[in-house]
């Protein structure tokens, strides 16, 4: 009998939980999704360092246990409180506590097992489809084919058993210790009013926005340092934003209170007053829960826009830094050639042509790297790229970074021309290239550098040596650890002229295949890393504030009544409970919405030098933001319909 019991009360679950269901089976299926990304031979196969992304993905899966565990905990809580009168009822009936407690840990367990085997089912297809995302990533073919990893499944089991079976234990002892007249009376308890005077909550909400503007300068201060003083400011940066919201959210609940009974023309206007009313019934735990959601939002939104942002960054830059197959670079002048290094390099892979070269300076332009026209030419011609040719008195501007781009031109505009010793050069846009030309790294210091005619060598003083090779198939990504060890430990380089001993020699290698394997290894890091996060703590978010909506409108239902009764009309019910869900709903993302765009804003600024696009931030910020509102909606939605369900059937019977 217990049996049926059980399983009728599952059906019954289901029916009027299923936000919590559905957010249960929606975390399973992407832990398993993403775990079975961790355990794909396919997939880690892909390049040599992709071994991180399935570290990155097991730590963030012990994260995701904790927080899933969380809302499971906060979602038991809330059913116990639902139905304590249910329970009282069979304990009235004479059933003993024990197995009233055993009825509910069984009806949960039925309802997680099957939360489970959905959840893995639906996972499994949703890691088909993201790993053809990351295969696309590679440029690698990809069929779909369903199998389930076994080990995967064995983790995705024993962090369902953490989350999910310790908390239903949990509350099923909790179950049995409560008395008859606790769990029939305590549902209907509201909360304790207790305010204190306007000025304290003025002077907090002050105070919480200067700690959270102090927290934008601590991340401002923290990227100016390259030791462990940057980590400081940065905890300390992130302690403040944690603080600064929650002293915003304690206090504005109370702020909102008294400004609505300050104004009587609003109070009195409409049904505002039980608006007014509702708020103050359950202010205390509001604006906790408002400060821990925001929290909570503003780590998914940062999370999830930089994930994003970070690693399209990564694939736009691979082009440019990466251009050539293979580049070394040794900053120190005159080395004789580079035969023996493109002999090794030969060994391993057949070399098509290779160009060995020079890059110049001058005192009269500090800080710019010089190319002379032909080996630029050269260079360009490795690249499949037009040979460009200027008259004698002109010079070329290579800029492959578009923040450079832009003050280049201005530059222009005021002054096209530049005098080296007794020659006078001048420019115009026309002559500003910015195909891919790795201005970084081989062929500049800060993003560009200029073209001479080839006569002005005579005059230029050589400080830096190069070496590109084009290679007839593509370079093994192998082949950049051992050039790196040959050129390093064997090759013996001869000079035009002898070095300073004491001069540090600086080496830069880039292995086009080796680039771009280990770009899309840390692309697919940073977007799937923060993309598993940020979902998981949208879904938590969604769903403490709708399983706490629904609740409280359960508590709500004989004051819906009693207006009902008075007189008002379904219509403006519906706009009751309509305006009490949004305004739970939009206050906890104003403050990280706006912490999301400041901070989007700040960071394009500064990784402006590294970003070889234009407002990548910015659009994937937009991106993040619009991904949230659809989530978001979907749930004040799902929560809208359920508690207008909750209230009409109740005061309708």
């Amino acid at each position: 009998m217990y049996g049926k019991l059980a399983f009728r009360n599952m059906k019954r679950s289901i029916k009027d939980y299923i936000i919590y269901f559905i957010t249960l089976t929606l975390a399973i299926a992407l832990m398993f999704s993403f775990l079975s990304i961790a355990f794909s031979e396919m997939v880690m196969g892909l390049s040599e360092n992709m071994s991180g992304l399935s570290s990155v993905i097991l730590i963030l899966s012990l994260v995701v246990t904790l927080i899933v565990a969380f809302t499971v905990s906060y979602a038991t809580k809330f059913i116990v409180t639902k139905r304590k009168k249910e329970f009282a009822t069979y304990l009235l009936l004479g059933m003993e506590q024990r197995t009233v407690s055993n009825m509910f840990c069984i009806e949960n367990a039925l309802i997680g097992i099957l939360a489970l085997v959905i959840g893995i089912s639906f996972g499994s297809l949703l890691s088909q489809v993201f790993t053809a995302v990351i295969m696309n990533i590679f440029d690698e073919v990809y069929s779909f084919q369903l199998a389930l990893s076994w080990k995967a499944v064995l983790i995705t089991f024993i962090c369902f058993i953490i989350m999910y079976g310790i908390n239903t234990l949990k509350m099923g002892t909790s179950i049995r210790k409560r008395k008859i007249i606790e769990l029939i009376y305590s549902s209907g308890l509201n909360e304790k009013v207790s305010m204190g005077k306007p000025i304290i909550y003025i002077l907090m909400l002050v105070l919480s926005v200067i700690v959270t503007i102090i927290s934008i300068l601590l991340f401002k201060t923290s990227i100016s340092f390259s030791d462990n003083r940057a980590y400081l400011y940065m905890f300390s940066g992130f302690l403040c934003i944690a603080l600064g919201l929650l002293g915003t959210y304690h206090s504005l609940p109370y702020l909102i209170l008294m400004a609505g009974n300050h104004y009587k023309h609003w109070k009195y206007d409409g049904a505002n007053l039980f608006l007014l009313k509702q708020l103050s019934s359950k202010i205390n735990s509001t604006g906790k829960m408002m400060g821990v959601l925001a929290i909570l939002l503003t780590l998914a939104l940062c999370g999830m826009s930089f994930g994003l942002s970070m690693g399209a960054a990564y694939k736009v830059n691979i082009k440019a830094e990466a251009p050539f197959d293979i580049a070394l670079g040794l900053d120190v002048a005159g080395i004789e050639n580079f035969d023996e290094v493109v002999q090794f390099i030969s060994k391993t892979v057949p070399v098509k042509d290779y160009v060995d070269y020079q890059l110049y300076e001058d005192d009269a332009l500090p800080n710019i790297d010089i190319l002379t026209l032909s080996d630029y030419n050269k260079l360009r011609q490795q690249l499949g790229l037009d040979e460009k040719q200027i008259t004698d008195d002109q010079f070329i501007i290579h800029c492959d970074t578009w923040n450079n781009l832009k003050p280049i031109k201005e530059a222009l505009q005021n002054e096209d021309s530049i005098s080296l010793g007794n020659h006078t050069f001048s420019s115009h846009n026309s002559l500003i290239f910015t195909e891919p030309f790795a201005q970084y790294r081989i062929n500049g210091t800060f993003g560009y550098a200029i073209v001479l005619p080839d006569f002005v060598i005579s005059e230029l003083d050589a400080y830096k040596s190069r070496l590109v090779v084009t290679t007839m198939e593509d370079a093994p990504q192998s082949i950049k650890g051992d050039l790196n060890t040959f050129v390093r430990k064997e090759w013996k380089a001869q000079f035009l002229e002898t070095p300073k001993q004491e001069e540090r020699i600086t080496m830069t290698l880039s292995v086009k295949s080796w680039s771009i394997a280990n770009a899309l290894t840390a692309l697919s890091i940073l977007s799937f890393g923060g993309l598993y996060l940020s979902l998981i703590f949208m879904i938590l978010v969604g769903t403490i504030l709708a399983l706490q909506q629904i609740f409280n409108s359960s508590k709500s239902q004989y004051q819906y009544r009693v207006i009902k009764n008075m007189g008002v009309g379904d219509n403006e019910i519906r706009k009751l409970i309509f305006s009490e869900l949004l305004m739970a709903f939009v206050i906890p993302l104003i403050l990280p919405v706006i912490l999301v765009s400041v901070v989007s804003v700040f960071a394009n600024n500064f990784f402006r030098e590294f970003i070889l696009m234009e407002d990548v931030i910015h659009i994937y910020t937009v991106i993040t933001l619009a991904v949230f509102f659809i989530l978001y909606t979907i749930y004040f939605i799902a929560t809208y319909s359920s508690c207008k369900r909750n209230i009409y059937s109740f005061i309708n019977h």
